[in-house]
């Protein structure tokens, strides 16, 4: 009987150190596999590249719903490598920050592999308003069509990149549709709230250095 007793017990701890086990394995992390070497990725596209603006370049727009002009330069530029937290790879870019001479609000942007990104703040932050042209897709809220040319105040721009972005985390989350030619940058910059076009700044001046 009490042979019968402890195999009965046995038995018992045996299930229950399964189970523990099988939980234990569940619940542990997994391990993410990096490779023998970090990825180091460099911006290729010459497109991408020429969207390298630095200190000392600068746009003049008119916005032409309320008629007020503004210039925006850049007030600072760096270029380096970013890194991510998990494997450390390292990526190329190009960042600069303006500054609105109206309002003296700044902006960060940040050039990387991937395209043009606005609000930079870190390592894959930002919303993205630029594509290399040539191989310009569509993604989840960025929805961008290619212009062969386009009109902006008083001349024609080619190679023109209209994005649209239904909610721009950059802009208070309102309908943004920028028009960005990397020769020159920025074209024009519609805003709406609920459907009407509160701002449409335009393009009539810039000195673009690189």
């Amino acid at each position: 009987m009490q042979n019968i007793q402890m195999k009965k017990t046995l038995y018992i701890l045996s299930i229950l150190l399964f189970v523990f086990n099988s939980c234990k394995k569940e619940n542990s992390p997994q391990k993410i596999n990096c490779g023998s070497s970090n990825l180091i990725s460099y911006i290729t596209s010459q497109d991408l590249i020429k969207c390298k603006y630095i200190t000392g370049s600068y746009w003049v727009y008119v916005d032409s719903v309320s008629l007020q002009y503004d210039s925006v330069y850049i007030s600072n530029y760096s270029q380096g490598f970013m890194e991510e937290n998990v494997c450390k790879n390292k990526y190329e870019h190009h960042s600069f920050q303006t500054v609105s001479f109206t309002t003296n609000n700044t902006k960060d942007y940040a050039v990387v592999a991937g395209g043009l990104f606005k609000n930079v703040n870190g390592f894959n932050t930002g919303t993205k308003i630029y594509n290399e042209y040539s191989s310009a897709n569509s993604y989840t809220n960025f929805i961008i069509n290619r212009l062969d040319s386009m009109y902006v105040y008083d001349q024609y721009y080619y190679n023109v990149l209209k994005a649209t972005i239904d909610n721009d985390a950059s802009e208070q989350n309102r309908k943004s549709i920028y028009y960005i030619n990397s020769d020159f940058g920025f074209l024009r910059h519609e805003i709406y709230q609920n459907s009407a076009l509160i701002l449409n700044k335009i393009l009539i001046r810039k000195n673009i250095l690189r």
